[in-house]
């Protein structure tokens, strides 16, 4: 298992569309940073949570394209006749896919990883603030609905036609291009950008703590949810087709 992980994670992290993406997206991260975090977002400091939180919501598309990348590998002509090959091992099908999507989300880990540290660098050298703990709530808040919903969507899209996953992938771009991070309106918004850049202005108090009020946090779980119902129903269909 170590060792078939160990090729997916070297089969994944060097593909040219990915690496592309990669250095895309944290080309628009350092930008945003440079010209809208620095502003500072609803009034807030540009290093509070909120505008941490608005600066995730406004990259985070940028990085979801990067997994798409990964997920679209996972259903290209090689990763097909690495499957022949595999599938001659004990490890079943669920297994299998469960190994890749791993190595697909260390791919992702990465690049989330530089995305923070840019923006904590960031701080440290224009603020002098470098205040990580604070910062774990926004970043919970807005990745994990996104990222479950996006990548259950895109394993049942691969199945079908991996064409889909590409077409997703054009559209978180022009998503996070066209909105900037503003977001759309309620249970809508899947990145949390509109969240952090009103709710702050309604709060009471200069700069106040991050909060979230229950029908926003419910909103965010049942996102969470749908997600994890997507990828259950993707790994179980790739299982059954193995098998088959």
């Amino acid at each position: 298992m170590i060792k078939l992980y160990r090729y997916e994670i070297k089969h994944y992290l060097t593909d040219k569309v990915f690496i592309i993406l990669t250095v895309i997206a944290g080309v628009y991260s350092w930008f945003t940073l440079t010209s809208d975090t620095i502003l500072g977002v609803a009034n807030t400091a540009p290093f509070s949570p909120w505008s941490f939180g608005g600066y995730l919501a406004s990259v985070l598309p940028f990085c979801l394209a990067c997994l798409l990348a990964l997920i679209a590998t996972m259903h290209s002509a090689d990763a097909k006749l690495t499957e022949e090959i595999t599938a001659a091992t004990p490890t079943d099908g669920r297994r299998r896919v469960l190994l890749r999507l791993g190595a697909v989300y260390t791919g992702f880990i990465l690049l989330l990883i530089l995305v923070v540290a840019m923006a904590l660098v960031f701080y440290y050298r224009v603020f002098g603030v470098m205040n990580i703990g604070s910062l774990f709530a926004p970043l919970a808040f807005v990745v994990i609905p996104g990222l479950l919903v996006v990548t259950g969507a895109a394993m049942n899209m691969g199945r079908l036609n991996s064409g889909g996953i590409y077409a997703l992938m054009a559209l978180l771009m022009l998503y996070g291009l066209v909105s900037g991070g503003s977001g759309l309106p309620g249970a809508l918004d899947l990145f949390g950008g509109g969240f952090f850049s009103s709710f702050p202005k309604i709060i009471d108090g200069v700069d106040p703590a991050f909060s979230v009020p229950a029908d926003m946090l419910i909103s965010r779980l049942v996102l969470t949810l749908l997600g994890l119902i997507g990828m259950g129903a993707a790994v179980r269909a790739f299982g059954k087709a193995k098998r088959g």
